[in-house]
C-alpha cells in the first residue's frame, strides 16, 4: 500500500524519506528502546533499596515521569490504554525521541557511576532532568 501511495506521490516519497533516513526516526526509535531496557536492569541492580525486590511499578513510574517531561503540553490521558501509546502518535518526532534518548542516557550514567543512593534520590534526579 504504501510503495502505491510512494508512487503517486513524490512529495510522499519525499517526506518517507526525510523522516526515516535522514531524521534518523527509527534509529532513535530504536535507541530509546534499548536505553529503557538498560535503564530497568540499572534500577534492578544499582538502586541500594531496590536490589532483588519487584522493580516493575519503577519503570512504570519512570516511564510516566520522562513521557510528562518530554510532552508537557499534550493530554497524556488520551494515552493510556493499551491501544493507544504517545510513541506511536505524531507526536513522537524525532526531537521527542532524541529528547527521551537523552534522558535515559543521563538516568543510566548516575546509575552506572553509583551516583544514586536509594529509590527516593533517584526519583529526585528524574525531576531534575532537563
Amino acid at each position: 500500500m504504501i510503495f502505491c501511495e510512494e508512487a503517486l506521490s513524490p512529495i510522499l516519497h519525499y517526506k518517507i524519506i526525510d523522516l526515516f533516513i535522514s531524521k534518523q526516526m527509527l534509529t532513535i526509535r530504536d535507541m530509546g528502546g534499548d536505553d529503557f531496557k538498560n535503564l530497568n536492569l540499572l534500577i534492578d541492580r544499582k538502586i541500594p533499596d531496590r536490589v532483588g525486590k519487584n522493580n516493575r511499578w519503577l519503570y512504570i513510574y519512570t516511564a510516566k515521569i520522562l513521557r510528562n517531561k518530554i510532552f508537557p503540553n499534550v493530554n497524556l490521558a488520551n494515552f493510556t490504554n493499551g491501544k493507544s501509546n504517545i510513541w506511536n502518535s505524531e507526536y513522537a518526532t524525532p526531537e521527542a525521541l532524541k529528547k527521551r534518548d537523552e534522558y535515559e542516557k543521563k538516568m543510566i550514567t548516575l546509575l552506572e557511576m553509583d551516583v544514586v543512593q536509594s529509590w527516593e534520590h533517584f526519583k529526585t534526579l528524574l525531576d531534575k532532568l532537563n
